[in-house]
């Protein structure tokens, strides 16, 4: 993951059970700090394998993370399979994460739409 003080914005695009864009949200505030510091927290130990462009669980969020060095641009996802959280990285890995990192990208999604 890149280094928080290096993310220009971060974009959450909410994924449904057949792989639809449902929403979109911007990040450009110090929210994306929050965002990426516990994403970074709450990857445990590796899992597993990733061996695909996306998740085989749906639905899913898309986290798009882009930083002022393009090089350093990540894209993970999050979901959860069987009440376990995970957050994937395409070829790199997936790794155990929290319920709460889990509803933290969600609320997120939800407050902003109440603030618009």
């Amino acid at each position: 993951m890149p280094e928080a003080a290096s993310i220009e914005s971060i974009q959450l695009k909410f994924c449904d059970d057949s792989c639809t864009v449902t929403d979109i949200v911007d990040i450009k505030d110090d929210n994306k700090n929050v965002i990426t510091d516990d994403l970074i927290k709450s990857s445990c130990g590796k899992w597993d394998e990733s061996v695909n462009d996306n998740p085989q669980e749906v639905p899913y969020v898309v986290i798009n993370i882009h930083t002022e060095n393009q090089e350093e641009d990540r894209t993970v996802f999050v979901y959860e399979r069987n009440k376990h959280y995970y957050v994937e990285q395409p070829y790199a890995g997936v790794w155990t994460s929290t319920e709460e990192l889990y509803d933290m990208v969600y609320n997120y999604a939800d407050s902003e739409k109440q603030d618009e």
